[in-house]
């Protein structure tokens, strides 16, 4: 039976005096926060001489001490998760695509790097030789519509990935284009999380055709994205056809009584879904909003108490 995670002590490692441990059973995860040489030395130490750490999380690190882990997780034989935050990557990016081109690497989260173009073009080409890498996130890095495409034609070429996240980025209509093609003709990704990437309802109706007759994706998160009436209806029709999504994320999206009447007459064809987020669509009126829960047995997070009386 799994013993339940719990934290350690820091004299366990008394050498990572900035990091914080949890451990699952022979796989701990660490989080190294500002990081300087001795920090990154020790990780790297216990890397090579075989701990098998299930990921490493750093953030905010005052100083780039950290190809000595790069190079360490590389060497390794374990497959480990690398999660860079806030800054990670303005200096130096050739570690990260070296890493993305082995088999060391299952899942690479870069959030909130400010990353220039020529660094997203050499992440994407990595991608493309990534032997066992399952999810990717780019959270907030601003990524713009070009850079869509570029992503979008590396996962295409790459035969392990089944996560992506882009949430954040300045991807807009154009961009939807390119993930529309990605999901109408990839058969390995489950999930796609695209918050807060200026689609608008262009972008939606793209993304909605690509869904009709994808049989992979379980997962899509398009919350904070003004898609409004036309893109709740274009994926309204979606869901009469689509046989494989499972969760979708439409919260604060700009969706008023229209678009929850086509969602509400398209839940009573769809058996598959089972989550369906319409929280802060303020413009549905109290009873679309009844009339949306009483459609499907799916959960429907859509809090009828703060719905209008229209």
């Amino acid at each position: 039976m799994c013993e339940e995670k719990k934290d350690q002590d820091f004299d366990v490692y008394p050498t990572l005096c900035c990091a914080s441990f949890v451990t699952n059973l022979s796989r701990p995860i660490i989080q190294l926060h500002r990081p300087g040489y001795k920090n990154a030395n020790a990780v790297s130490s216990l890397i090579l001489w075989g701990a098998e750490i299930d990921s490493i999380g750093i953030t905010n690190p005052e100083n780039i001490h950290l190809n000595d882990i790069y190079e360490a997780i590389q060497q390794s034989k374990s497959e480990t998760k690398l999660d860079l935050n806030a800054g990670c990557l303005v200096r130096n990016i050739k570690p990260i695509t070296s890493l993305l081109r082995t088999d060391a690497l299952v899942a690479m989260t870069i959030n909130y790097c400010m990353l220039d173009q020529g660094d997203i073009s050499k992440i994407a080409n990595a991608v493309v030789k990534s032997g066992c890498l399952a999810a990717l996130s780019m959270y907030g890095c601003r990524l713009l519509d070009t850079n869509a495409r570029m992503i979008t034609c590396a996962i295409s070429c790459n035969r392990s990935l089944v996560s992506l996240t882009i949430s954040e980025n300045q991807i807009a209509d154009e961009g939807a284009k390119f993930l529309a093609k990605l999901i109408s003709k990839n058969h390995r990704l489950t999930k796609l999380y695209m918050m807060d990437c200026e689609i608008g309802p262009t972008g939606a109706k793209e993304i909605a055709r690509a869904l009709e007759w994808n049989r992979s994706l379980r997962t899509l998160r398009l919350r904070d994205n003004a898609i409004s009436d036309v893109g709740a209806k274009a994926l309204a029709e979606a869901l009469r056809k689509n046989v494989a999504l499972v969760r979708l994320d439409l919260r604060h999206c700009g969706i008023a009584n229209e678009g929850g009447y086509a969602i509400a007459d398209a839940l009573r064809c769809n058996c598959t879904l089972h989550l369906l987020k319409l929280a802060k669509n303020n413009k549905i009126s109290l009873a679309v909003a009844k009339l949306i829960r009483a459609a499907s047995r799916a959960i429907i997070d859509i809090p009828i108490s703060k719905a209008k009386h229209r």
